[in-house]
């Protein structure tokens, strides 16, 4: 037995509560190493001696080139859980408690090291709101989408639309032109929709914001956005706004304040500012990315935590937002995103908070801050094999599995799947138009557990650099568009709607070069394959996978 392989990562990450009244173990081993992963555990730890101990076998659900995963779920009626691992490889078996591995288990003097979760509390569970079990998320850049009935000629529009944007063009979209293209959207399969900042703001982005309490009036103001969030829950759809509270712009008056007033200013300890007052020129202060014109906000403040948690209520409680996402939020203090949570949660149970984390983001998703993160670990590890040819087929097997141990099951549920964003260059352009490979990955991002998340023109075959190319205006035109992607992305969409792909468990494999992600609920399946060579193949039952290919099956088992 390989014991150098084998890990529990005790509670939170690999023990947590799905519900008040249930558990999920998780334990990883070395690849083909165990034949048998036995949960031994008392719902009550106190019983630990006196009452029998139930035995759970495990189940394996995936494989890696190094690893097996294997997971558990109980139903408890009572819930001060306490457990070992009996392990048994080629007839050797060894037990596994917090002191390590052992050969023998001394059952007796348990209480001093078995793994526990001493009781579960409601506030434990990390609740996944229902609408997003079956979400298809779709990222709109406003100013790009589309321009609403009448808005042609507005005076600061100084780009034709398709036209190659520059960094500082504005095209002229606004939100009653979304709110306009609702019947696109819900024809595409899309039921919530996320779009980057729609507050006060002199650029196109509206990453530098000036007023968070107030909807840019080239977007159209704030009613604007209370008729799109309206019409919008009127076909089920929900709305996600977009926060950015690690910085403002340097126009803001909170940050104008500390120019004119120094030390004085009641906002000075909501920045980073060096000397007696700030000064744009001297640029004597914090910023995001050594950019001037957006000065760091302090999130360690109470002042500033209150008000942007006053923000984050009075746009769900009073238009009706079903949730934020936040810029940069991996900058952003803990104390303020749990004090951020507590306040959305209680204006809207159902909301969600999405981060904006580039890297690993265990630290975050626990429960106490964000429900996911935009999964840019899934968007690499498609480029990886798609665009930059650095793993096989068996590499990208390996790398799913890797995401979804790294985070615990409610939160990989509620990760932002996305093959690119405004952020990004586009995936198409990335692997040089082969639509082959576009499809792939689409595919993937709707398989992988998750609310696959769409930037807005990549079901249609839309391609661009990094920004501004990223951010072209939407081409309404439809014969420009790819059927092919945009009728797989339809076909995607319902099936994530479906029990399978909403609620099913999840599989990973990879065999003959061939990958395979199943969803799984009772009696019904649904698999993708995925063949990423240039070789034509066959499946197991014979069917034929085409080079850059991908075949989708459903079943009843």
């Amino acid at each position: 037995m390989d014991i150098r392989a084998i890990l529990h990562r005790g509670r939170p990450m690999d023990c947590f509560p799905t519900s008040e009244q249930s558990m999920y173990i998780r334990l990883r081993a070395a690849r083909g190493d165990l034949d048998e992963a036995v949960l031994v555990y008392a719902e009550n730890k106190f019983d630990w001696t006196t009452r029998p101990r139930v035995e759970r076998p495990m189940e394996l659900l995936r494989s890696d080139e190094l690893y097996d995963y294997f997971g558990a779920e109980l139903q408890l009626g009572d819930t001060r859980l306490a457990y070992v691992f009996r392990l048994v490889s080629g007839g050797e078996v060894r037990y596994l408690c917090e002191e390590g591995v052992c050969e023998d288990y001394d059952w007796d003097y348990g209480f001093f090291n078995y793994f526990q979760y001493p009781y579960i509390h409601s506030s434990d569970v990390m609740r996944v709101p229902e609408w997003t079990r079956a979400a298809v998320c779709y990222q709109i850049f406003p100013d790009r989408f589309r321009i609403g009935e009448g808005g042609e000629k507005r005076e600061h529009i100084n780009l034709k639309w398709g036209d190659e944007p520059t960094p500082k063009s504005f095209a002229g979209g606004d939100l009653r032109g979304i709110e306009e293209g609702l019947d696109y959207l819900q024809e595409t399969g899309v039921t919530c929709i996320y779009m980057t900042p729609v507050f006060q703001s002199v650029s196109n982005h509206k990453y530098d914001i000036e007023d968070y309490y107030k909807v840019d009036p080239r977007f159209g103001g704030d009613e604007a956005l209370r008729s799109l969030i309206e019409a919008a829950h009127a076909r089920g759809m929900k709305v996600v706004l977009d926060g950015v509270f690690n910085h403002c712009a340097h126009t803001n008056p909170i940050f104008v304040d500390t120019s004119v007033r120094g030390r004085e200013s009641p906002y000075w300890n909501w920045f980073f500012i060096e000397g007696e007052r700030s000064s744009f020129d001297e640029c004597n202060y914090k910023t995001f990315a050594d950019v001037p014109y957006m000065p760091k906000l302090n999130t360690d403040c109470d002042e500033v935590i209150d008000y942007f948690c006053g923000v984050g209520r009075y746009w769900i409680e009073q238009f009706g937002a079903d949730g934020w996402r936040l810029d940069v939020s991996d900058e952003i203090s803990m104390r303020f995103l749990r004090r951020f949570r507590e306040a959305v949660k209680a204006a809207k149970p159902e909301a969600i908070i999405i981060g904006e984390v580039w890297h690993g983001a265990q630290e975050f998703l626990r429960g106490d801050m964000y429900d996911g993160v935009m999964n840019y670990g899934l968007t690499k590890a498609c480029l990886d094999l798609l665009a930059f040819d650095r793993i096989d087929a068996a590499g990208f097997a390996s790398r799913l599995c890797l995401l979804l141990w790294r985070n615990i099951g409610p939160a990989c549920e509620m990760m932002f799947n996305l093959l690119d964003s405004h952020d990004t260059e586009r995936f198409l352009t990335r692997v040089n138009g082969d639509a082959r490979r576009e499809a792939m990955a689409l595919a993937v991002m709707f398989f992988f557990p998750g609310m696959p998340m769409l930037f807005a023109g990549d079901e249609i075959g839309t391609e661009g650099g990094y920004d501004p190319g990223c951010r072209r205006c939407f081409r309404w035109e439809r014969e420009s568009w790819d059927a092919g992607l945009y009728g797989l992305v339809q076909r995607l969409a319902a099936l994530k709607k479906g029990p399978c792909l909403s609620r099913g468990g999840c599989r990973i494999s990879e065999s003959g070069g061939v990958v395979a992600i199943e969803r799984a609920l009772g009696a019904q399946s649904a698999t993708l394959y995925l063949n990423p060579s240039n070789e034509a193949r066959s499946l197991s039952d014979g069917t034929a996978i085409e080079a850059w290919g991908i075949v989708i099956k459903e079943k009843e088992m």
